[in-house]
């Protein structure tokens, strides 16, 4: 059993590694939100980097007919890459650059910029599911709706439940 001095002892060692532990937090300069934002960003930026096939998408409101076809002959073969600086989208018939920057990340969660070349930007929330599955909502028309993507080269669709 050990003696009360042992215990004291024991206790004030504990004592002092505590306030010693509280003192060096309190000296340490706040934490400035943008860094921790643009840390979270870089973190999102280097997990979308990749290839990236479209697997679905759902308007938000109907697509003038062409649109709507080319849409529909797109699903599953369009594979979009993302660099750290361009997005490329390619599928039969159609490729598409355009510039893009992590606006804001929090955990899985992120909001994208993309610019075409002649400054109209286009806006989407996303969200990581998992390392291969992205979900996200655009919201610039005409392509305002929801939608996945899959990491890879078109292997089958992750059934995922439906955005909030």
């Amino acid at each position: 059993m050990p003696s009360m001095a042992g215990i004291r002892t024991s206790t004030l060692a504990l004592v002092a590694a505590v306030a010693l532990t509280g003192a060096a937090c309190t000296n340490a300069p706040p934490i400035d939100p943008s860094q921790v934002n643009a840390v979270a960003v870089a973190a999102i930026d280097a997990r979308v980097r990749g290839t990236w096939v479209l697997q679905t998408y759902n308007p938000a409101t109907p697509l003038e007919p062409m649109l709507a076809a080319l849409l529909g002959f797109t699903l599953g073969q369009m594979v979009v890459t993302f660099d750290g600086q361009r997005a490329v989208a390619t599928s039969p018939g159609v490729r598409a650059e355009r510039t893009y920057r992590i606006l804001q990340a929090q955990g899985d969660q992120f909001q994208i910029l993309l610019a075409d070349e002649q400054g109209i930007s286009y806006q989407a929330a996303a969200l990581f599911v998992d390392e291969n599955n992205i979900r996200f909502q655009s919201y610039t028309s005409p392509w305002k709706g929801n939608g996945t993507l899959h990491r890879g080269g078109g292997s089958a669709p992750m059934a995922l439940p439906p955005p909030p």
